[in-house]
């Protein structure tokens, strides 16, 4: 599958998923793609897919993530 249709996403409260983890686990899978990759898959491409305004929810991303510094460094 292209890179442009990949889409992270988070099923909390379900405990089936990685909370209270999820930051661990992101580092774990993504440590080694390059930002502006990770770029989309955290954010970039469900907002073209939904019509996000991502400088809209700017503030509500570095508040509650992931970003993608967070989700690349160990």
């Amino acid at each position: 599958m292209a890179p442009g249709r990949f889409m992270w996403g988070s099923d909390y409260p379900h405990d089936e998923g990685t909370p209270p983890y999820s930051k661990e686990n992101l580092r774990a899978v993504f440590h080694a793609v390059g930002a502006d990759e990770l770029r989309d898959v955290l954010a970039g491409n469900a907002a073209k897919l939904y019509d996000f305004d991502l400088d809209a929810l700017a503030p509500l991303a570095a508040t509650y993530g992931p970003t993608v510094d967070r989700s690349r460094h160990r």
